[in-house]
């Protein structure tokens, strides 16, 4: 059976939340893909992605350096 997921919001370093029809979240970043998280609420999605920008930018990526989107602090 196949996945159902609605996109919540995408970062312009690409980190994706979505949201699951159970009402959980999904949080995954273009540049590690494998890296695909199940998480139980949005503010926890948001940190997660926070997280994926904080280890690509150590690692020499150009993520994280975008602002938060609107209406979230920063972790």
């Amino acid at each position: 059976m196949a996945e159902h997921l609605t996109v919540v919001t995408e970062t312009p370093s690409g980190c994706r939340i979505l949201r699951t029809l159970t009402g959980s979240y999904v949080v995954e970043h273009h540049d590690r893909a494998q890296a695909r998280r199940n998480i139980a609420t949005l503010a926890g999605a948001y940190a997660t992605c926070r997280q994926f920008e904080a280890l690509l930018t150590r690692a020499g990526g150009d993520a994280g350096r975008a602002a938060p989107p609107a209406g979230c602090a920063l972790i």
